[in-house]
């Protein structure tokens, strides 16, 4: 099936003319020479195919499409006229040498009835023609349509992208300098860590999906580069189990919504944060949940430009197949996010 309609607009004229040209020949050899019977065949096929393309490349696209609808009704009929009367002309040729002709129910030397055979079969090429035309013409639409679309969703993607990097590296290089002007012994560490990351940001991010084991790898680093400037980690529960190796998610998708729970929680102040991420079959289910205080850290609303644009890249590349929760109340955030992969 996907074979034909990848190949119709080919295949669908050829057996139309080998049809043609079999059954004239099988008919009129009976009653003419067999070479005759052939090269009236062809002759017929040489007539047919003239204005089966003519109506292909020209009538449809210069007047059909352009809804010049009477000039091309128009030389429909003056296709159809010239057509009969040149068929008719092509089998008296070569029946006018037939004593029998007359005898056979079949070929019937009358006037009228040879013009309504010639009317029908001129009709029916035009009409083969004009279907196919405009069937080829609409999935020709139909693909552009979907090609601007995904043209559309890419940009979108890669603008959403290039929103998000900047955004996390402005925030890791906050950490780090703030582990710089306090001495803190694990300023380097967290270099090498921010080096890691931004080498999969700039060579790994570019392509819509990488292999999960990948994003949960580098999750890990972001969450080493955080919680080396907690004072009370063990408020920090993580739990990851091991990730099936043939599945692949969409690049930087955790790490906005695990950054929004590391800058709004209040973990060195006895709050708790949780990062949970499990799969089931093939639903993978992420769970980040943070305490925080409205009074204690001067900081913006929960949420910002990371989480958003996270939000829309799912409805963009998921659509329907994920579901996401979020819960923002008494000083406690949680995000749960399931994805059918």
């Amino acid at each position: 099936m996907k074979f034909f309609l990848k190949y119709y607009k080919v295949l669908v004229p050829i057996t139309l003319w080998l049809f043609f040209l079999f059954f004239s020949i099988r008919v009129f050899s009976q009653f003419i020479a067999f070479s005759d019977a052939i090269e009236r065949g062809f002759l017929l096929i040489f007539l047919y195919v003239s204005i089966y393309y003519f109506n292909w490349f020209i009538l449809v696209p210069r007047y059909y499409i352009k809804k010049k609808y009477l000039i091309f009704f128009a030389f429909i009929f003056i296709l159809i006229i010239v057509s009969s009367f040149l068929r008719i002309l092509i089998a008296n040729h070569y029946e006018l040498n037939l004593h029998t002709l007359n005898e056979n129910p079949l070929i019937d030397s009358v006037v009228l009835k040879k013009a309504i055979g010639s009317f029908g079969i001129s009709f029916f090429v035009l009409a083969s023609s004009f279907l196919v035309r405009i069937a080829d013409l609409y999935t020709k639409q139909v693909k552009q349509k979907e090609l601007l679309i995904q043209q559309k969703t890419e940009a979108e993607l890669t603008l959403l992208k290039a929103q998000l990097n900047p955004h996390f590296l402005f925030n890791a290089l906050n950490n780090i300098y703030a582990l710089v002007l306090t001495r803190s012994e694990f300023a380097a560490d967290s270099l090498i860590s921010l080096s890691q990351l931004l080498r999969y940001i700039i060579y790994d991010t570019s392509v819509e999906f990488v292999p999960l084991e990948k994003e949960i790898k580098y999750l890990k680093y972001y969450i080493e580069l955080e919680s080396l400037r907690l004072e009370r980690k063990d408020n920090l529960d993580i739990k990851i189990s091991e990730m099936d190796s043939n599945y692949y998610i969409m690049p930087m998708l955790f790490i906005p919504f695990v950054e929004n729970g590391f800058k709004h929680s209040d973990i060195n102040k006895d709050g708790k944060m949780k990062i949970h991420i499990n799969m089931h079959k093939n639903e993978l289910e992420f769970i980040c949940e943070n305490t925080y205080s409205l009074y204690e850290k001067n900081v913006d609303s929960v949420g910002g430009v990371g989480l958003t644009n996270s939000i829309n890249r799912l409805d963009r590349m998921y659509h329907d197949r994920y579901n996401l929760e979020i819960t923002d109340e008494n000083e406690f955030f949680s995000v749960n996010l399931k994805i059918q992969l």
